[in-house]
């Protein structure tokens, strides 16, 4: 009789060769649809076309106008007038990465980076997750949809966080060079950071350090100095633009945005986001003094960094899917049937939510946000699961020691 653990992986690896196909056939269908519209046009414009647009903007040498909420409104709407805005907040670093892209037309730059940065975090997340990749990529379809679909960056930022959770748990200071090159999405890294930190890995936080100074300093030589003020001036106006509930809340997986979108007043959903956020953290800090294994920390630390920004999105949510194959080898051991269907239905909540309700078309400013509380039952049922794990093996440990 086939052992169930067994048949599952069987299951994803099989399946696996047809997802991958799904998914590159997505990006293809998505180019040839771009390369129908133009730069903007009926397509409907996605947020590759913003990449794209700060991207010649960077090379014109205006790069900071982007960072200016009137000038890019007035930009934006020059080119396509359907109301809508969207802000720039990213770190300059990044637009060094949107810069080399709008090379080329937006259909070929959209294919380039989507198919790239795609294979580079399938193959971190393949090597995280060993004989569960197929499972881990079934888990993660929706995150992988929602980000395609409309052309983010949260592949990359999957990559570069999953060679962080793959060096570090190996130890070695070439963690430190992820964990710096986080840089373009700072607020995802967090609880990577906060790991690092009480495990005293002094030799990659130092690395992480340099990283960051030196890619910083290169993007203000290319784009001029001026850009750092620019882009603290555009993060603040993110925030007011938050708050005054100017972002689509239903793509948004913070407790904040889920707080908000139930009526409770900004300061009070403030409070209750920074809250759960320490709350997160503090378990990091906690199983670290316990003595855990550095990958189980690893995977906590990942999902934690999920619930730290009151900015959070939908094509965030590559964290959940990282600690999900870190903890594979436990799920298979420990974790009840209920446990492991709970785990993958409240990763395609966190991540799948915003993605059904658009192409549902039941957008509504009414709509709830719930993708945070995926994100927080993945951490409790992760919790759960690995402090059995740990259990057991101290229970071994004491049967196997000499009276």
């Amino acid at each position: 009789m086939t052992d169930p653990i067994v048949a599952v992986q069987r299951i994803g690896q099989r399946a696996a060769p047809g997802v991958l196909v799904c998914l590159y056939a997505t990006i293809a269908l998505m180019m040839q649809k771009l390369m129908g519209a133009g730069t903007f046009g009926d397509a409907g414009v996605i947020d590759y076309h913003i990449f794209h647009l700060v991207g010649t903007m960077i090379w014109e040498g205006s790069g900071a106008a982007a960072y200016d909420v009137t000038a890019f409104a007035q930009i934006q709407s020059s080119i396509v007038n359907d109301g809508a805005l969207m802000l720039w907040s990213y770190p300059p670093v990044f637009g060094l990465v949107v810069a080399f892209f709008s090379f080329v037309p937006v259909w070929l730059g959209y294919g380039l980076f989507m198919s790239g940065t795609l294979a580079l975090f399938l193959m971190v997340l393949r090597r995280l997750s060993g004989d569960w990749f197929g499972v881990v990529l079934i888990a993660a379809l929706p995150f992988l949809m929602t980000n395609i679909l409309t052309g983010q960056n949260g592949f990359l930022t999957g990559a570069i966080a999953g060679l962080f959770c793959l060096w570090i748990v190996r130890s070695g200071r070439r963690a430190g060079l992820p964990l710096g090159l986080m840089i373009i999405k700072p607020h995802l890294a967090v609880g990577l950071s906060v790991m690092a930190l009480v495990s005293g890995r002094w030799g990659v936080i130092a690395v992480a350090a340099v990283t960051v100074l030196v890619s910083s300093a290169v993007s203000g030589i290319l784009m001029g100095l001026g850009i750092w003020p620019a882009f603290l001036d555009g993060m603040r106006a993110s925030g007011e633009y938050l708050s005054q509930g100017g972002f689509q809340l239903f793509r948004m997986t913070s407790v904040f945005a889920a707080m908000t979108s139930f009526g409770l007043p900004g300061a009070v959903a403030l409070g209750l986001h920074v809250g759960v956020a320490c709350i997160a953290l503090g378990a990091v800090v906690a199983v670290q003094m316990k003595g855990w294994s550095a990958r189980r920390i690893t995977a906590l630390a990942a999902v934690a960094s999920a619930l730290v920004s009151p900015y959070g999105y939908d094509y965030d949510m590559a964290l959940i899917f990282l600690a999900l194959a870190l903890a594979a080898p436990d799920l298979a051991r420990m974790a009840s049937k209920a446990e492991c269907a709970a785990l993958v239905l409240s990763g395609w909540l966190a991540s799948g939510y915003g993605l059904f309700i658009s192409l549902a078309e039941l957008r509504s400013p009414n709509l709830p946000s719930v993708g945070a509380f995926g994100t927080i039952l993945v951490l409790v049922l992760i919790l759960r699961i690995f402090g059995r794990a740990e259990a057991t093996a101290e229970t071994a440990e004491a049967e196997t020691a000499p009276a």
